[in-house]
């Protein structure tokens, strides 16, 4: 094991000095095991790993199961609908997770959140702010860049990420009690919503079947658009932009949910 190997490398230390014989037998034992070495780390998960493999080797270990849950909050220019959706946060009842933390980037605009209003929400929730320092605004796509640049260095990879956009809202104080428990339940690598009401129709399943790239089915996901973070490791700010380098305004999520399900290969459930 690798914590073994400096008693090893002690032991190794106080034998006598082999012979020229001995020198090419031990060179022969020392390239053997390292080729069984390089050969086990090839194949113990294959890339990219299955959804069933990292679900038994990654996430069902105890120390995984007090994880946290984030939330990454893009909003523009909406000040009472930042305000309406993290109040949607804080009512939220025995959610399952050790901490809920909350990421809000803000646009750069005259209706931003105040300092004063900051430290009150800090008071009450576990919240973080970032905010673009100065104009011109470059759109939602920039700012879920943003976002997804912090979660990169702060959470865990097996962590979920919620995104909630800052002018959407959880419907009811139970919303996240019931995402960790199907969450827990199947252990996907992400997942998305079904909307209720007069936009439920929209929402169209995947045909698993067909043959046609993921890109060219006629399907709709819905809000909230949900994912383990270390998923962000296969994208980058390219994925949000253009040809030209201009940032998506529009179909911002298919720009990474595409991604995420052309990794998993259709392992969909």
């Amino acid at each position: 094991s690798i914590d073994s190997r400096g008693d090893a490398f002690e032991d190794l230390s106080i034998l006598n000095m082999p012979s020229k014989g001995g020198w090419i037998f031990f060179a022969v034992v020392v390239f053997w095991y390292a080729s069984r070495k390089r050969a086990r780390s090839r194949t113990n998960i294959p890339f990219p790993p299955s959804p069933e493999v990292l679900s038994d080797k990654v996430c069902n270990v105890p120390l995984h199961s007090t994880e946290d849950l984030w939330i990454a909050m893009p909003c523009w220019d909406d000040l009472p609908g930042l305000r309406r959706a993290l109040r949607s946060v804080m009512e939220q009842r025995q959610t399952g997770y050790r901490n809920v933390r909350v990421v809000v980037f803000e646009d750069h605009s005259s209706n931003m959140i105040s300092s004063e209003e900051i430290e009150a929400y800090r008071d009450r929730m576990n919240v973080t702010f970032l905010r673009n320092p100065k104009p011109p605004n470059q759109g939602s796509a920039y700012g879920k860049a943003k976002l997804f640049d912090f979660l990169r260095e702060n959470a865990l990879p097996h962590e979920y990420v919620i995104v909630l956009d800052g002018d959407d809202v959880l419907p009811d104080s139970w919303t996240i009690h019931n995402i960790h428990v199907a969450l827990q339940r199947k252990k996907p690598w992400f997942a998305w919503g079904r909307q209720n009401g007069k936009f439920s129709a929209s929402c169209t399943k995947v045909e698993k079947d067909s043959d046609l790239s993921l890109r060219f089915i006629k399907w709709s996901f819905c809000h909230p658009r949900i994912f383990r973070a270390h998923l962000l490791n296969h994208i980058d700010d390219r994925d949000l932009q253009r040809q030209d380098g201009q940032w998506l305004q529009k179909a911002t999520d298919a720009a990474f949910i595409y991604k995420f399900m052309e990794l998993g290969k259709r392992h969909m459930r």
